[in-house]
């Protein structure tokens, strides 16, 4: 019978990396939660997800028209009151509004 075949190394000095793989799992020690300040619909994500985000930081782009319709409402109400209570102060002093009309009024002002 032949003799068996084998490898041969040489053996030289070096550095050898010892690595170890174990199963095991992962917990967040730190979560966040993030939600929305404001409500509206979503029209962009401003972030990768699990990239590191600064305090303050943009995360969501919202569709901004609800808010311009709504700001829009609010500047004519204030005009409206305005130019309610400047058309009450002649008919004040006439006394062809009462000084609850002119009160209310002032008030609405206020208010807008």
């Amino acid at each position: 019978m032949p003799p068996a075949e084998v490898d041969v190394i040489t053996v030289a000095a070096g550095n050898a990396v010892l690595t170890q793989e174990l199963p095991g799992r992962l917990q967040a020690w730190r979560t966040a939660q993030v939600r929305a300040r404001v409500e509206g619909v979503v029209e962009k994500r401003l972030f990768k997800e699990g990239s590191d985000i600064k305090a303050g930081t943009p995360l969501f782009q919202i569709d901004g028209r609800t808010y311009r319709t709504a700001a829009e409402s609010a500047r004519a109400d204030a005009a409206l009151a305005r130019a309610t209570v400047e058309r009450y102060k002649p008919l004040l002093d006439m006394k062809a509004v009462s000084k609850q009309e002119m009160e209310a009024a002032e008030a609405k002002l206020k208010q807008a």
